[in-house]
C-alpha cells in the first residue's frame, strides 16, 4: 500500500501548526514545505481560518509534503493538522466486532444442531460444513483485535505502531474468507450429488465443483503472495522496505465477481430438476423458492463487490474498508446459517412434534432404506408426489434424511433446500 496516495490531501491544512507556534509534533520535513507556502498565501499568519479554507497554500504545502516526507511523517503530520483545524476524530471501530459477535451465534448453535445428527452415513457435504464454520468463526474473531487497534478510524489517527498489525491481521482475514466461501459452495454441490441422479446434472456439478477448486486454489494464492516478500503485506506501507506487490483490489474485485457467477450457477442447477416436478403451481413455487433462499448470499456478495470497487480508489483504507470487512464476515456467517437451516428445521418440526404441535414420525423410521419401503406411508401424505423417478434420487433423499434431517419423508423434498 502507498501512503504518499493515502495522504494526498492529508496537508492541505497544516499552516495553523505554524501560526500558532505549535512546531513540536510537526516533522522538520512539513515545516520546511510550510515557510514558503505561508509567504505566498493572502493569509495573515494570524488567521487560522483562513488558512484552514486557502485551496491554493493548501495545494502547495501538500505537493511539498508529499515530496519532501516519509509516510510517517505524512500521517503524523496530517494528524496534527485534524487538531489544529479542529477537524473531528471519526470512529467506527466497534462496527466489525458487533456484527461478528451478533452473527456468530446463530452460525454456532445452528452448526451445532446439525452436527448433533451426525452419523456414519455423514458425507463430504459435513466435512466442508465443519471447514466453512471454522474458516468464518476466525474471520469474526479476528475482527476484534483489529478493531482494537484502529481499524475504523482515519488512517492518520491510528498510532503508528498499530498500522503494521492492522494489515497483517487484513492478510490473514482475507485467506480464512476465501476459504470459507469455497467450502460452503463445495457442502451444497455435495449435496446436490447426493440427491441428484441425472447424468447430465452430474457432469455440471463434477464441473462446477472443479471450478470452485480451482477457484480456491488459485485466489488463496494470490491472496498469500500478491506482495513479494510476503511480509511487505504489512510493511510496505512505511516506504522503509523493499518489495514489489500486485494490485490487490484488482485481485479481490476478480475474486467477489468469479464468486458471484459461482453462486448464480449453483443456484440455478437445480431448478430445471425441480421445475419438471408434477406438483400443483403453488407448491412447485414454494419448492422453487426454498431451493433458491440461498439468494440471500448472493445479494451480500454482490454488496460486498459494490464496496470492493468503490474502495479501489480510497486513500484512507482503515476507514474505508470498514464496509467491505461487515459484509465479508456477513457472506461467511450467513452463508453458514443456511448451510444448516434444513437441520434447524428438522429440530424444530421435532420439538413441536412433542409438544403436540403438528407431526413428527422420524424417529421411529428405521435407517434402513429397504425396511422403510415396507413402512412407508401412502403417497397422499407426502408434500411432493414422486412423478418422474429420474429426476431425483429419492432413496438417497430418505438415507439423507434419516441421518441429517434433510427431507420430511420419502417422497418429499421440502426441507433440502439449499439457503
Amino acid at each position: 500500500m502507498r501512503l504518499s496516495i493515502v495522504c494526498l490531501v492529508a496537508y492541505t491544512l497544516l499552516l495553523p501548526l505554524l501560526v500558532l507556534g505549535n512546531t513540536t509534533g510537526l516533522p522538520t520535513c512539513a515545516s520546511d514545505c510550510l515557510n514558503p507556502a505561508i509567504a505566498g498565501s493572502s493569509c495573515s499568519p494570524d488567521d487560522t481560518t483562513c488558512i484552514c479554507n486557502d485551496a491554493p497554500l493548501q495545494q502547495n504545502a501538500t505537493q511539498c509534503v508529499l515530496t519532501q516526507c516519509m509516510p510517517k511523517d505524512q500521517l503524523t503530520s496530517k494528524k496534527n493538522m485534524d487538531y489544529m483545524c479542529h477537524v473531528p476524530v471519526r470512529d467506527k471501530t466497534q462496527t466489525n466486532t458487533i456484527i461478528a459477535i451478533i452473527f456468530v451465534i446463530p452460525a454456532v448453535i445452528s452448526s451445532a444442531i446439525r452436527i448433533s445428527q451426525f452419523s456414519e452415513l455423514s458425507g463430504f457435504e459435513d466435512g466442508f460444513m465443519v471447514m466453512a464454520l471454522i474458516s468464518a468463526i476466525l474471520v469474526g474473531v479476528l475482527e476484534i483485535p483489529i478493531d482494537s487497534l484502529g481499524f475504523g478510524k482515519d488512517i492518520w489517527h491510528v498510532p503508528l505502531s498499530n498500522i503494521t498489525g492492522i494489515l497483517k491481521m487484513s492478510y490473514i482475514i482475507q485467506l480464512f474468507y476465501v476459504t470459507s466461501i469455497s467450502s460452503y459452495k463445495m457442502s451444497f454441490l455435495c449435496l446436490y450429488l447426493r440427491i441428484f441422479p441425472n447424468p447430465g446434472l452430474r457432469k455440471a456439478l463434477y464441473a462446477l465443483m472443479t471450478l470452485v477448486a480451482l477457484y480456491f486454489i488459485s485466489f488463496i494464492f494470490l491472496a498469500a503472495f500478491h506482495c513479494i516478500p510476503v511480509s511487505f503485506t504489512w510493511t510496505g506501507w512505511t516506504g522503509e522496505t523493499k518489495g514489489s506487490c500486485l494490485d490487490f483490489n484488482a485481485i479481490a474485485i476478480a475474486c467477489a465477481s468469479i464468486n458471484i457467477a459461482i453462486d448464480v450457477a449453483i443456484l440455478a442447477l437445480p431448478l430445471r430438476q425441480l421445475a419438471g416436478l408434477n406438483l400443483k403451481p403453488i407448491k412447485k413455487i414454494l419448492v422453487l423458492m426454498m431451493f433458491s433462499t440461498g439468494s440471500l448470499v448472493l445479494v451480500v456478495s454482490i454488496i460486498r463487490l459494490k464496496t470492493l470497487v468503490a474502495f479501489g480508489s480510497s486513500t484512507n483504507p482503515t476507514w474505508d474498508n470498514v464496509e467491505t470487512g461487515v459484509w465479508s464476515s456477513l457472506e461467511c456467517f450467513i452463508a453458514v446459517i443456511c448451510i444448516n437451516i434444513p437441520a434447524v428445521r428438522r429440530l424444530i418440526l421435532k420439538t413441536l412434534a412433542r409438544f403436540g404441535v403438528g407431526s413428527y414420525n422420524r424417529d421411529t423410521e428405521p435407517s434402513n432404506s429397504h425396511s422403510y419401503r415396507k413402512r412407508q406411508p401412502p403417497a397422499t401424505n407426502s408434500f411432493i408426489m414422486k412423478p418422474v423417478p429420474a429426476n431425483v434420487d429419492h432413496e438417497a433423499l430418505h438415507r439423507h434424511d434419516s441421518h441429517r434431517g434433510l427431507i420430511h419423508d420419502e417422497r418429499s423434498i421440502d426441507s433440502s433446500s439449499r439457503c
